[in-house]
């Protein structure tokens, strides 16, 4: 008797455990949407990829991606390998967001993955250093499969990263300096000047330190 309660306990554990492992797996392979993220200086072009991963089976899609359009210009979309080129609307440039738009040319599903669009951006050459979102989105009846039925995915956001100007340092040796003067350097830099004052400012052009010496 003593076995064969063991053996039913047993058997119940097992099934007890059977969705959490089922819970786990789901998770897993969530149909996912993702945004790069990727860092450019300001003034330069940047690609950003938007990718999908776990992809159960889609007819079409329309996907909004929202940016800062005071930092960053759209200047163009590249189509990716989840739709055909003949598959794609193609979306207004200047207007935010803008929709990646697909629709299939025959009566079935895709399950590619991989990439769905390449963003290409021009950041701003005023852009302040920091981080800017790439946003993804979607309503109800935006992503369905050929039965007309939703198709829910997890969306991950990107950004742009535009980082601050790299701190430089230097040491001024052979100079001589009137007490009360003006030095004028292109880059913040900590001066010794004992008990005296001086006044520092920064202009581009003119002062240039080649290999920490005043040139």
């Amino acid at each position: 008797k003593k076995r064969v309660v063991s053996l039913v306990s047993a058997i119940a554990m097992a099934i007890t455990m059977l969705p959490s492992a089922s819970l786990f797996a789901s998770a897993a392979s969530e149909p996912t949407i993702t945004a790069e993220s990727v860092e450019a200086k300001a003034g330069e072009t940047v690609s950003v990829k938007v990718t999908m991963e776990n992809n159960p089976g889609i007819w079409g899609a329309d996907i909004r991606v929202t940016y800062d359009k005071s930092v960053l210009t759209l200047d163009s979309v590249t189509n990716g390998e989840i739709f055909g080129a003949g598959e794609v609307t193609a979306g207004d440039l200047s207007k935010v967001p803008y929709v990646l738009s697909y629709a299939r040319n025959d009566f079935s599903d895709t399950n590619a993955n991989g990439i769905v669009a390449t963003l290409n951006f021009t950041v701003s050459a005023d852009a302040e250093p920091g981080d800017y979102a790439v946003t993804l989105s979607y309503t109800a009846g935006d992503i369905t499969n050929m039965a007309f039925e939703d198709v829910n995915f997890e969306l991950v956001a990107g950004k742009i990263t535009v980082p601050g100007e790299a701190s430089k340092t230097g040491t001024i040796t052979g100079a001589t300096i009137d007490v009360g003067a003006t030095l004028t350097i292109n880059y913040y830099a900590s001066v010794d000047c004992e008990d005296d004052v001086m006044k520092i400012t920064s202009s581009s052009g003119k002062v240039t330190v080649v290999e920490g010496v005043l040139d």
